[in-house]
């Protein structure tokens, strides 16, 4: 159900951005790549380039809207992107917090650009009070229409945006009562005359049909794919079925083209281990957890689209963490059915309308459910292949009941149901404490049990605080309500397990069946329960029955007016009558029965087996404490039935009494009541306690924060653990707003930090006492930095472990003492060779497109493969490195010159010492400091020479010889050189014996030098001024300029300077290398290209045709050209 939300719209986004008359431009964005992305601005740009406000899309980088990460929140918030979500479109939207796009106001041009990713087509907006439903796209563009400063709308294609033709309605009505003039591209579209307004209502009809059109053809593609012989993959990879995978393979359609078709398999290759033992773990009824760690294990990839990396890949289990593996196990072990069966069920929705029993594309459509378009489902069951599982049927078995038949998680109760692992319960009672419903009027407390990691906690609300302002039953805060009792879950778990052995030894004789004494079989109190739970389901059951006899009833007049069916509808009349008159007498007889205050049953001896019970409890206290096998907490929930209670103990202070009722079962098939009862400390802390532990806290903090001790050192000076000192050092800066991050974060890295300034600058933060000594720079740095709500960052202060940044840097520094010039770059292999590395290595120390890269270097302009330092606001090589959460916005670089950061903040001197961050990024800082000082300066990489070394064709080139002669000399040991990669120092070229050997191979095969007189083709280019394309495809491709092949590989171009001077002046002019193409012409005339192209037909705008017919300008006649006149 679709609830309101309060919001805030777009004119109130926009109400500081807005002065005089605004134009809006409304962009189409929906690309998942940057390069889509690019493509989509770069359009929209030529489409509204007579705008001038569009210009400030050429500054807009694709990847800053598609990264979802905090830092792409941060650079979207630096350009003043306004993130615009669908409850800003509308009170009523589905999801209202999804992301819709971003608003860009550029008050300089008077315009705001609005830039959507968001369906203009899907029903995003659902009114209670209306029955058809609406689009958050036009909801946000009728709000701006009637903003009172926005006087334009412009689009680039007006059919992108409305492909209903009742939202295209709502717009330009918006439009008209808004005063505002609508723009497709740069054509006026006229939205005032009937005639206008009618062709306006055609044009959004037919962009409905393109909207049918595309559903329909990818809806029937889909369903082709699914039922084929063979089953195709439609959707994307990450959403398989666990234990498959897909094939890859090219097929040929019906009109003879090849294209990829993905293939569904059962998992193949190492998989196979892991997919088995997997699936044993669960079915053997281990946890999920353990379960888990065979996919890691095997490396096997995730499943779901939360786990996907930048470039599209997915992660692999090994890489998530203990808890993510062990909701991902959980997630795929929900698929039991399907691996089980072989059958994966599809429900599709039908994009188009269909009358009702008709069906779409032969397929049958349920109308039943109206599905996301409001048109009907297609249910189809998919075959698949067979997988690598393979388990009895008893597994099957057991594995089916774990997932399908199991204690649900966070499920409303009719009350306190053990046990408790793993089982989040709140149920309602009324004043008397009596168990209630939720949509009963009568309840007055709303109760919840929470696990909080080794401990069970009892909280309560009153009915006013369960309510939210819409009287909808809202969830539960972290720790709201009054908190009642927390018992340790190992007490709690033993206590009951110990209670029910007690009982079970009462009873017990040489652990056989034994005949317990006479008792009632059943307790009074037991049988009012469940009477009135009966009559309360029996309500329920009544209402239904009700309807039931009314629709009965309305079929049969129906079928008496159309004489047919008489006597079947009769017949479901007379058998829904008789249901509901078998539930009234039922529920007549429950309210008239007189329960007995004492049990009236006649006492007999039953045989009681106590062996499974013993089995149980036995289990339980073996396990106290830990997460217990789902089929142990099945089978306590259905002995107990819901009758457990924890209150405090009448008798023992501070001390709770645990009692519960077990249905023992009988040898004649029946069950007994039998009760156990157990006493449990209450460990919920007094005042004074609390008092006691909050002094405590405010201690440890002074002395690690204000003193700025060490963690070890604090625990040494109060003689308390490490682990105790982290923690309420934590706990402090918790209950300290702003401080706002959860387990792992800035208040982590903090604790681990091992200067003290940082720390005292964040204790006269959050105390309010003064910082002498510290620059307000270096101070403000620290506050926004540790004191912000998004902080993520790993346990330790230093973010990794350094020793390779540094080393590298370390080669470069040496390199460039001893005269190297760093600023054209430095070849990526040769430091790889002399760290003993790849390449790839050294360019992951670079910008690049996922977190993999580091930043810490980049690469030159003139070559991806040659790297550098990079440069302080000052101009001094950035060459000291130290990430950490005040650093990590300059990737960790620190200026050694300078002492300070890159944009030339001031830093205390300890941050230029060596320190270094573990290994693992998710560092248990309770067991040891995550950051450590290095002894001693990274030592310089072996081979750092004043020169560049040469691969082995800058070798072969520089000697005059071929690469394959130079191999040969290398690898019969004649010229030395360094190998994987080859490289050639030039000291070693110029010695006598490699001499020797060039001169031998000049004087046999002659000297592959292009030294000779003629010219490379290089050479004829600039001489010509004209491209190199067009030399090759309108020059020596038809045969009119004359070469031969030769230089140092015996392939190149060579041409006479004699042919080259011949080529006609008319010629080189009609294919210059300045000439300007049409695209950038209309760019910068700002008119279309089409305008372009006939304004040159016509002679207006001087141009010339090369050979392949592709028409060219001069930057002269461009220049001198009016645009208003072309």
């Amino acid at each position: 159900m679709t609830t309101a939300t309060p919001r805030v719209g777009i004119t109130e986004l926009l109400a500081n951005k807005l002065t005089g008359s605004v134009a809006l431009l409304c962009l189409r964005v929906s690309a998942q790549s940057p390069a889509e992305l690019a493509d989509n601005i770069r359009a929209a740009i030529t489409t509204l380039s007579h705008l001038p406000a569009v210009n400030v899309l050429r500054d807009v980088d694709p990847q800053t809207l598609l990264d979802k990460s905090a830092a792409g929140d941060r650079i979207r918030s630096q350009r003043d992107l306004i993130p615009l979500r669908r409850h800003h479109a509308h009170r009523y939207a589905v999801e209202p917090n999804r992301l819709m796009g971003y608003a860009l106001p550029v008050p300089d041009q008077g315009a705001v650009i609005l830039m959507l990713f968001d369906s203009a087509a899907d029903p995003t907006v659902r009114t209670p009070d209306e029955q058809l439903p609406g689009n958050a796209v036009c909801a946000l563009l009728s709000e701006a229409c009637l903003i009172p400063q926005v006087h334009e709308l412009h689009v680039a294609e007006w059919s992108r945006w409305v492909r209903d033709p009742r939202y295209g309605a709502t717009v330009r009505a918006a439009a008209q009562r808004g005063g505002v003039d609508v723009y497709e591209g740069s054509t006026h579209i006229d939205i005032t005359t009937s005639s206008g307004a009618l062709l306006a209502g055609v044009k959004d009809t037919q962009a409905a049909g393109e909207r049918n059109n595309i559903r329909t053809r990818t809806t029937r593609g889909t369903l082709a794919k699914l039922t084929a012989a063979r089953v195709i993959w439609p959707y994307a990879r990450t959403l398989l079925p666990p234990a498959y995978e897909l094939e890859l393979d090219r097929v040929s359609d019906g009109t003879g083209r090849s294209h990829r078709t993905a293939y569904v398999r059962g998992a193949s290759g190492d998989q196979i281990p892991g997919w088995q033992k997997w699936a044993e773990t669960i079915a053997n009824g281990g946890t999920f957890a353990a379960a888990g760690q065979h996919l890691a294990a095997h490396k096997i990839p995730v499943r779901g689209q939360r786990h996907i990396n930048l470039d599209g890949t997915s992660k692999t289990y090994d890489e998530l963490d203990g808890r993510q593996v062990e909701r991902a196990s959980r997630s795929l072990a929900e698929h039991v059915r399907v691996l089980r069966r072989l059958a994966y069920v599809v429900q599709k929705d039908v994009p188009v309308p269909v009358r009702r029993g008709d069906s779409f594309e032969g397929y049958p459509v349920d109308h039943d459910i109206p599905g996301r378009y409001g048109y009907g489902v297609i249910n189809i069951e998919v075959k698949l292949p067979a997988h690598c599982i393979t388990l009895s049927e008893k597994q099957w078995d057991t594995w089916e009941h774990r997932i399908f038949g199991r204690t649900p998680r966070d499920t409303l109760t009719d009350g306190l149901r053990a046990p408790l692992g793993d089982i989040r319960q709140q149920w309602f009672v009324d004043v008397a404490g009596r168990p209630c419903r939720e949509g009963d009027a009568n309840w007055v407390q709303n109760l919840r049990l929470v696990v909080n990691v080794d401990s069970y906690e009892l909280w309560r609300r009153g009915r006013d605080q369960a309510f939210n302002e819409q009287g909808e039953l809202r969830g539960w805060e972290n720790r709201e309500g009054e908190h009642l009792y927390t018992v340790r879950r190992v007490d709690l778990d033993r206590a009951y397990a110990r209670a029910g052995i007690a009982t079970a030894l009462r009873h017990l004789d040489d652990l056989e069946p034994v005949l317990v004494e006479s008792r009632p079989l059943a307790d009074p109190i037991d049988r009012e329960r469940r009477r009135q739970e009966r009559l309360a389901e029996l309500d329920d059951l009544l209402i239904t029955a009700s309807d039931g006899v009314e629709d009965a009833d309305m079929i049969y007049q129906q079928a008496v007016r159309r004489s047919r069916g008489v006597g079947e509808a009769k017949a479901s009349l007379e058998v829904a009558r008789n249901e509901l008159q078998a539930l009234s007498d039922e529920q007549k007889s429950l309210r008239d029965a007189a329960v007995p205050e004492t049990a009236s049953a006649s006492s007999r001896v039953v045989e009681v087996d106590i062996a499974t019970p013993a089995r149980l409890f036995g289990v339980m206290e073996g396990g106290a404490g830990m997460s217990l096998p789902r089929v142990v907490g099945d089978l306590i929930c259905r002995l107990s039935g819901g009758r457990m209670t924890v209150e405090p103990d009448a008798d023992l202070p501070r001390m709770l009494r645990i009692t519960d009722t077990l249905d023992w079962p009988t040898a004649d098939g029946s069950v007994i009541p039998l009760r156990i009862s157990a006493a449990v400390e209450n460990r919920k802390r007094d005042i004074d306690q609390a008092s006691r532990l909050k002094a405590r806290r405010l201690t440890i903090a002074t002395l690690v924060l204000r003193d700025g001790l060490t963690a070890d050192e604090a625990a040494d000076k109060l003689g308390r653990s490490r682990d105790d000192v982290v923690t309420d050092v934590r706990s402090w800066l918790k209950d300290h707003q702003p401080v706002n991050v959860p387990t792992r974060g800035g208040r982590s890295a903090l604790v681990d930090c091992p200067i003290p300034e940082p720390k005292r600058v964040i204790w006269a933060a959050l105390t309010g006492t003064a910082d002498a000594g510290v620059a307000d720079e270096y101070r403000q740095l620290i506050t926004a930095r540790y004191l912000a709500d998004d902080i993520i960052h790993a346990n330790s202060w230093v973010r990794r472990n350094l020793s390779f940044d540094r080393q590298a840097l370390a080669v470069i520094a040496t390199l460039t003492g001893q005269g190297i010039d760093a600023e054209q770059g430095i070849r990526a292999d040769d430091i790889a060779n002399r760290l003993g590395c790849t390449s790839q290595d050294i360019l992951y120390l670079c910008t690049g497109p996922n977190e993999r890269y580091r930043g810490v270097l980049e690469r030159t302009s003139t070559s991806s493969r040659r790297v550098r330092p990079r440069r302080c606001e000052r101009g001094h090589w950035l060459l000291h490195i130290l990430p950490t959460i005040e650093t990590e916005q300059s990737n960790g670089l620190l200026c050694g010159a300078c002492r300070a950061t890159p944009d030339g903040i001031a830093l205390p001197a300890p941050y230029f010492d060596l320190w270094d961050g573990p290994e693992a990024r998710q560092h248990d800082l309770r067991v040891a400091p995550g950051t450590v000082l290095a002894q001693a300066p990274v030592a310089v990489a072996p081979g750092a020479r004043p020169r560049i070394m040469l691969n082995i064709g800058e070798a072969a080139a520089y000697l005059g010889v071929s690469t394959s002669a130079l191999r040969t000399w290398s690898n019969n040991g004649q010229v030395a050189c360094e190998q994987r990669p080859r490289r050639y120092d030039q000291r070693v070229l110029d010695n006598p014996e490699t001499q020797a050997l060039a001169a031998r191979f000049h004087s046999t095969y002659g000297q592959r030098s292009t030294a000779d007189g003629r010219m490379t083709l290089r050479q004829v280019s600039e001489r010509l001024e004209v491209p190199e394309h067009y030399i090759r495809d309108f020059l020596i491709t038809p045969g009119k300029l004359a070469y031969v092949r030769g230089g140092s590989k015996g392939n190149q171009l060579l041409f006479e300077p004699v042919d080259v001077d011949a080529v006609p002046q008319e010629w080189r002019e009609r294919h210059a290398a300045g000439l300007l193409g049409i695209g950038e012409v209309a760019e910068r005339l700002r008119l279309s290209t089409g305008q372009v192209r006939s304004a040159a037909a016509d002679g207006r705008i001087p141009s010339v045709v090369t050979d392949g017919n592709t028409r060219r300008f001069r930057p002269g006649d461009i220049e001198a050209c009016n645009p208003s006149a072309a």
